[in-house]
């Protein structure tokens, strides 16, 4: 009977104990399950949340990559557009250096030319606009290589360059000018003293425009002449005849002596006014007779042509010339020269 409750008792605790393991086992399986659940829901929002992160940087990397292209693009579209200008105006320099090259078209020649100008500039090509390179005097021998086509332009050489000159002031023929050096004689010196007489005296005066000539101070001659605009007008003191010339050019605008339209006429007889040594101002004829008596020159004392080649035959070099404007008379005004006159 003892042994009866004894393996009840037994029974009943290993039941028990059944019981509670299988009790513990589900209780654990549900709880994993559970953590599984909740694990996998975790993992589920997280890959999406992941996903989503994911896209908006694959845009933003596709939109920066996009800008960066564009901004490359147009990096290489200005440089492209830079090279392209900078190929544009290059080659706008060399056409205009060959159309250059092209105007310059030259005929050969070999000769010899001289300056008739006062002063003749060498350029480096065919026109007033090119550079100065420098300057021939006058008289000067010019050595010409070639004629510029459809042109007043020769090419020259210069110092062992290559030059242009306008071949409008230069002559066959080497202008000669009957140029003396005016030396003080004794008859001009005793001129400073009170009352001397001198050979030969041009009194001009600009107020009334007459030209007078006397000869051992008596009068020879009496003329009606043009002297200087108020603007130019002609110089006023004593001076003296410096040179003489027959035909002399217009340097100016190129006009040969003897040519009609040469306002010069065709004598001259240079002044050595303020030291110009009978360069710049002078008597002479003219190509405009109807100036003759008015103040109407640049400058110079213009003379009916008919009269100035009369007088130039008459006049010496060195001959004395007063030229006032003045209502004195010619002996009043000579006398302020220390000079004495009839």
């Amino acid at each position: 009977m003892k042994s009866k409750k004894v393996y009840i008792g037994i029974s009943i605790v290993t039941v028990l104990v059944i019981c509670v393991i299988i009790a513990s086992i589900f209780y654990t399986n549900k709880k994993d399950i559970k953590q599984a659940d909740f694990s996998k829901d975790m993992t589920s929002e997280d890959t999406k949340e992941a996903m989503e992160i994911t896209k908006e940087e694959d845009q933003a990397t596709e939109i920066t990559n996009e800008e960066k292209s564009e901004e490359g693009n147009s990096e290489e579209q200005l440089k492209a557009e830079e090279q392209q200008e900078e190929k544009t105006d290059n080659s706008k320099v060399e056409e205009q250096k060959v159309e250059e090259k092209k105007e310059i078209s030259v005929t050969a020649l070999n000769k010899t030319l001289y300056v008739k100008a006062t002063s003749l500039n060498v350029r480096s090509g065919p026109s007033t606009s090119n550079t100065k390179i420098g300057s021939y005097a006058h008289a000067a021998e010019v050595s010409v290589t070639g004629k510029v086509k459809d042109s007043t332009w020769y090419r020259v050489s210069y110092k062992g360059k290559v030059g242009y000159v306008d071949s409008t002031y230069l002559s066959e023929t080497k202008p000669v000018e009957e140029k003396v050096e005016v030396k003080e004689t004794t008859e001009q010196q005793s001129s400073e003293v009170t009352g001397a007489v001198i050979s030969n005296l041009i009194i001009i005066n600009s107020r009334n425009n007459t030209l007078r000539y006397y000869i051992n101070g008596n009068l020879t001659r009496s003329y009606s002449c043009a002297t200087g605009k108020s603007s130019s007008a002609t110089p006023t003191g004593k001076f003296s005849v410096y040179n003489k010339i027959v035909n002399r050019p217009y340097y100016k605008e190129g006009i040969p002596g003897g040519d009609p339209r040469n306002p010069l006429g065709k004598r001259w007889m240079g002044l050595d006014c303020n030291g110009t040594k009978g360069t710049t101002y002078g008597i002479h004829g003219t190509n405009n007779e109807s100036s003759i008596g008015k103040n109407a020159s640049h400058g110079c004392i213009r003379m009916h042509n008919a009269e100035v080649e009369s007088l130039y035959e008459i006049v010496p070099i060195g001959t004395t010339v007063i030229i006032q404007n003045s209502n004195k008379s010619d002996k009043q005004i000579a006398e302020q020269y220390g000079i004495n006159i009839e």
